[in-house]
């Protein structure tokens, strides 16, 4: 293992928490807790801010005359910045806020929103009852709306409707990582997309040169597959298709270029690798290693109780594989801490995608 310097140790191998970040978050664990300690509702509190919302006490209570636009109808690709403008609130105050409900449809008191940041983040609002944010919206394979809510957390009220804010293409590949299979002469790759089409990857030793190309195998899970939880009720939405293609006749250690998607809905950006090294007593890895990694949003939204510092480990592990040629990243547990809401997971891939689409994810 190539070695780290010391002051990226703390950064590069978290261990601030000790949760398990599976899709139904942590209703298997035992109702009571030991006294003195909180109990699961509370952990999964801490653990993911969207826990503390109370959704399904929801209600929708429109006031006439607030306004609440956005710079733009659609976005053109995952990750894209949009502009929120609301207007004449009166008496604001410092539990407004406002939410990103996915599908565009969603009802309020049923779902979840995928995101949310404080009305008192814009500048002046407070003094004003009108402000700006800014949200970095992912393509979660739907149109999402936009909504003004008063109440705070405990009793959320929406007050105002904004516009709806499309995808431009519902079937853009998403959540793209590269994984070993154990037999160095080949690379799995997966991924996500709306629907099924023709999904294939290509690849090839020079970049733009993808002569090799493999079909994918989809695969999807439902509510239904969920043990319960936020999982199978307000942090639900349709994960879409997983992908997965295997590229074979890899010559160990060579870098190769690729690219995967589909011939109609698009491909992906081209990235390339390091393929598995040969198996012998004299060959060397180079490989990275972390653990108890959450994720947190550049923009800002779903504070407080996010995990900022997941922002700086990522920033430093793209940095990384940039300079130098890694072949594994090793994750040794607690992983996204989405907790049952599914839509984050689309949010931690988004995060980790400049650094496992470059070297395989384990």
């Amino acid at each position: 293992m190539a070695p780290t310097p010391s002051s990226r140790v703390p950064h590069l191998l978290l261990a601030t928490l000790l949760a398990c970040a599976l899709a139904s978050g942590s209703h298997r664990v035992a109702s009571a807790a030991p006294s003195g300690r909180a109990s699961t509702p509370q952990r999964e509190a801490h653990r993911n801010p969207m826990a503390r919302l109370a959704v399904e006490s929801t209600v929708v209570d429109p006031i006439a005359g607030l306004k609440l636009e956005a710079n733009t109808s659609r976005i053109a690709s995952s990750g894209q910045v949009v502009e929120v403008r609301f207007c004449c609130l009166a008496f604001p105050w410092v539990d407004d806020f406002v939410a990103i409900y996915a599908p565009a449809d969603a009802d309020p008191g049923k779902t979840a929103p995928v995101k949310v940041r404080f009305a008192t983040e814009a500048e002046g609002y407070l003094a004003t009852g009108s402000g700006t944010l800014r949200f970095q919206l992912f393509n979660h394979r739907t149109s999402v709306r936009i909504a003004l809510l008063r109440g705070g957390w405990e009793h959320p009220r929406v007050v105002a409707w904004g516009p709806e804010v499309a995808v431009e293409n519902v079937n853009e590949p998403l959540q793209g990582h590269l994984h070993l299979t154990g037999d160095n002469t080949e690379m799995l790759v997966q991924w996500v997309t709306k629907d099924q089409g023709s999904p294939v990857v290509k690849w090839g030793l020079s970049s733009g040169d993808h002569k090799f190309q493999a079909s994918a195998k989809t695969t999807t899970y439902t509510r239904n597959d969920m043990c319960g939880g936020h999982a199978a009720t307000v942090g639900w939405i349709d994960p879409g298709l997983f992908h997965t293609a295997v590229m074979t006749g890899l010559e160990p250690g060579r870098r190769y270029y690729y690219t995967y998607g589909d011939e109609v809905y698009g491909f992906s950006e081209e990235s390339s690798f390091l393929a598995a090294p040969t198996v012998g007593p004299n060959t060397s890895v180079n490989f990275l290693a972390i653990a108890d990694l959450g994720q947190a949003e550049e923009d800002g939204s779903t504070e407080p109780w996010q995990y900022r510092a997941s922002l700086n480990t990522t920033r430093w592990l793209t940095q990384e594989v940039a300079k130098k040629e890694y072949q594994l990243l090793v994750h040794n547990g607690d992983i996204s801490y989405a907790m049952g809401f599914v839509p984050q997971w689309d949010h931690y891939f988004e995060q980790m995608k400049p650094i496992i689409t470059r070297v395989p994810y384990m």
